[in-house]
């Protein structure tokens, strides 16, 4: 009985020892115990950079043209000829362009076809009569592309585009034939115009291809190219009109884009007062 009467003390000055030590200096309190908070200062997150998608392109390609419908109109009267053929020629080409997104992208475009011969056949296989002459071609396209993803640096597209198309014939001469011309007849040659003659039209064009990374902001471009030259018409020096149905050409493409590199983003710290 007296062991229970001397321990009832013991917890009233048990708390009292606590709360004695919880005072002294250099004790740990619950904030020491916490761990620290994290520091707020710092880079505030970089948006992305305005500017960063526009870039450059260079191509030169190889134009393997389609013979086409030919027709000869003098007066109000016009006739189908009856054969025609134009040579393959090289093409240079620059442009301009955006990258809005992982996908879609745009640009403009202004190629060159250099000159290539074009025979155009009245009377085959006895032909009466043959027109030839250099003809070359210019066109400037607006063009629209989605790239279809990347995987492993090769990113696959397709695109097309809409424009204008110059056409220009030079050194055009008719060759009044005396055997068949379409077989190496011998032939008098009766030259009509030896300046140029320039046609345009609407033009447009189909593309696939894909775009291979090469790092530092280049990328190597391999495509092809169905182009739409129009219907160009060619007036001789004697009246007589060469009309050209539908010229169009396969295309076959290789180029360098360069992207402008995005500015470096500027580190903003963010105050903190308390």
């Amino acid at each position: 009985m007296s062991r229970l009467i001397h321990s009832r003390p013991i917890l009233p000055l048990a708390a009292a020892a606590l709360a004695a030590m919880a005072l002294l200096p250099g004790t740990a309190s619950a904030a020491d115990v916490l761990p620290p908070l994290p520091a707020l200062d710092g880079p505030a997150p970089a948006s992305a950079p305005v500017g960063s998608g526009w870039y450059l392109r260079g191509d030169i390609g190889y134009t393997a043209y389609r013979d086409p419908e030919t027709r000869a109109r003098v007066g109000g009267v016009s006739a189908p000829l009856d054969g025609a053929e134009l040579d393959p020629a090289p093409s240079i080409g620059l442009g301009a362009g955006y990258k809005f997104n992982s996908w879609l992208r745009a640009d403009v475009t202004a190629d060159h076809r250099f000159a290539n011969t074009a025979t155009v056949f009245s009377g085959v296989p006895n032909a009466a009569a043959f027109a030839q002459g250099d003809l070359s071609a210019s066109t400037v396209l607006a063009n629209v592309y989605l790239d279809l993803g990347t995987w492993h640096g090769f990113t696959p597209y397709v695109g097309g585009g809409v424009g204008y198309a110059w056409t220009r014939l030079d050194d055009f001469s008719v060759t009044n034939c005396v055997a068949p011309c379409a077989i190496g007849g011998i032939g008098l040659g009766t030259r009509l115009r030896d300046d140029e003659e320039i046609g345009g039209d609407f033009a447009w064009a189909l593309m696939a291809g894909v775009a291979v990374d090469l790092g530092r902001s280049l990328s190597l471009d391999i495509g092809y190219r169905y182009v739409d030259l129009g219907t160009p018409e060619f007036e001789t020096a004697a009246g007589t009109t060469f009309e050209v149905d539908d010229l169009t050409a396969h295309e076959a493409r290789i180029g360098v884009r360069w992207t402008f590199a995005a500015p470096e983003p500027s580190i903003v710290p963010i105050s903190r007062s308390y």
